[in-house]
């Protein structure tokens, strides 16, 4: 079993505390070979009002380590926010423990299963790595993942970068296959009562615009936010937009 890590955990001061959100936790789930240095931004901001913790699914063997090192988080209910693959453990868990979740908030997700030729191209990187190693992201995959400005910007850039890099052969794989096998949660979502609140870049081709308006129209009670300019790194590429929205959804 991996060894349970919370990483960056925050407190709020004391005089720091606005109303709705008093005594209350933000989780914050990275995505795939992603690490605390996703939010950083995220948790600068919220931990002047709320308590915020990272949790580390980088060296989870399968989805159900994950969702247990979620579990153990020392709080009853929480508000979750994912990014990617993290935005799918956070579904998983939301629906399978909808009493501890106080909002849900999900970026860069569609709420459905992988497509066909993303599996397949999956279990082709799976069978490349069982022969070599991780190096990293190409350049051809990082333009893919970050609007032009954001590629242009080595402050983002190069963190997109050295989050991927610090991954092993085997870390890459363990993540990949873990949420290989998604399932669409839209039904069962939309049957919750939990506040829900989905966010995009406009210009994301990882997690198409439309894609993530399906999603919302799925879950009816859920409110949709699209940011221009951004492409699926949204916490990095439009940190003031994403705090803003997550500081007034958590509020409420």
């Amino acid at each position: 079993m991996a060894e349970e890590r919370f990483l960056c955990t925050q407190r709020p001061p004391t005089s720091a505390r606005i109303q709705g959100m008093d005594e209350q936790t933000v989780v914050f789930l990275p995505g795939f070979l992603c690490d605390e240095r996703l939010w950083q931004h995220q948790q600068e901001s919220l931990s002047e009002v709320a308590s915020c913790e990272v949790v580390d699914l980088r060296n989870r063997r399968n989805l159900q380590e994950m969702l247990a090192a979620l579990d153990k988080v020392p709080v009853k209910k929480l508000h979750l926010v994912g990014f990617s693959m993290g935005a799918y453990v956070a579904q998983v868990f939301a629906t399978q423990n909808p009493d501890r979740i106080g909002h849900l908030v999900l970026i860069g997700s569609t709420g459905t299963a992988l497509p066909d030729a993303e599996i397949k191209t999956r279990l082709q990187m799976k069978t490349l790595l069982q022969k070599a190693s991780f190096k990293g992201l190409s350049d051809r995959e990082l333009r893919h993942y970050l609007h032009p400005d954001a590629y242009a910007n080595p402050e983002i850039a190069n963190v997109v970068r050295e989050m991927a890099a610090s991954n092993t052969s085997e870390m890459y794989l363990n993540q990949m296959m873990a949420t290989l096998d998604r399932h669409d949660l839209r039904i069962q979502l939309n049957s919750l009562k939990f506040p829900m609140t989905l966010v995009g870049g406009v210009q994301d081709m990882i997690t198409p615009k439309d894609k993530i308006e399906a999603f919302h129209k799925a879950v009816r009670r859920s409110k949709l936010h699209l940011i221009e300019g951004a492409g699926h790194f949204v916490p990095l590429e439009k940190p003031t937009e994403l705090n803003q929205i997550l500081l007034q959804t958590l509020s409420n």
